[in-house]
């Protein structure tokens, strides 16, 4: 898996290796150095930073890089990187942590399959993201990129229960199984939203979703579309029912089902309880 990964830059090194002369495998190896205008990239997952700059130590088991200044969709971060022995988690082969003032398309840039998120955010807020390679119990390498915000400056421009003004705090945990294709999402949203995704796969394949409205977990996928539950305390009929048509006009994924209840329910701008 790491042969999927590209590393460049310029890399200033001093080291120190102890070898015996017998049982040459029982080596010593300690170095640290300076990475400057370095670079990392995962094509196959659509991953690109550069201007990476800081510093890097390695030895026999791993290597670290970090905290370094970085550049990811144009702008700056903080890197952490760690490979081998240095991720210190039993069966990790790599873990990169990332932390940057990022919006919903920049983190979406060229996943085609998220594209209908674009129109639904607008602002930027403080990110924190995990990418990890770790081996599985079949021996497969799985990939996995976890993301977390409180969307203090970031804008959700749902119908309610969903909506969210800029200036407010509102908890977002990601968890995402590469590749983002056909891959599987479990999202949460403070005790307003809980949801279950699978992506499609490619262009034949439609989007699956569950998503319940409160604190409880999301319940099992429909074959295709969102299968919406849960209570919430306003919500938006005429909002939502637009929303559902626009999805389902091509715009964005189709509903499967609804089941809410709410103690207080819009409709066209008038309020019902």
């Amino acid at each position: 898996v790491l042969a999927r990964l590209k590393l460049g830059g310029q890399i200033q090194v001093g080291l120190q290796l102890s070898m015996p002369l017998k049982h040459h495998q029982d080596f010593t190896l300690d170095g640290e150095g300076q990475w400057q205008d370095g670079s990392f990239s995962a094509p196959v997952w659509k991953v690109a930073l550069d201007h990476m700059a800081g510093p890097l130590h390695f030895d026999r088991d791993g290597f670290t890089a970090g905290p370094m200044n970085a550049r990811f969709h144009g702008q700056p971060a903080r890197l952490k990187l760690a490979i081998g022995g240095a991720t210190e988690v039993p069966g990790t082969e790599l873990s990169a942590a990332l932390e940057g003032n990022f919006s919903f398309d920049q983190l979406t840039q060229g996943y085609q399959e998220l594209d209908w998120l674009h129109p639904l955010t607008r602002g930027s807020s403080p990110f924190k993201i995990n990418f990890d390679i770790r081996h599985a119990a079949d021996g497969s390498a799985r990939q996995s990129l976890h993301l977390a915000s409180g969307l203090e400056n970031t804008a959700l421009l749902l119908p309610a229960p969903l909506d969210k003004p800029v200036g407010t705090h509102l908890p977002l945990s990601v968890d995402l199984a590469l590749p983002v294709q056909g891959g599987q999402v479990d999202l949460s949203l403070g005790h307003v939203l809980q949801g279950r995704l699978h992506l499609p796969a490619d262009d034949r394949s439609e989007l699956a979703g569950s998503l319940h409205l409160g604190a409880e977990a999301a319940g099992p996928l429909p074959p295709r579309g969102l299968r919406i539950n849960g209570h919430a305390a306003l919500l938006d009929a005429t909002g939502w029912a637009q929303f559902v048509a626009a999805g389902q006009g091509g715009h964005g994924p189709g509903l499967d089902g609804v089941d809410v209840s709410s103690s207080e329910a819009s409709l066209f701008g008038a309020r019902f309880k």
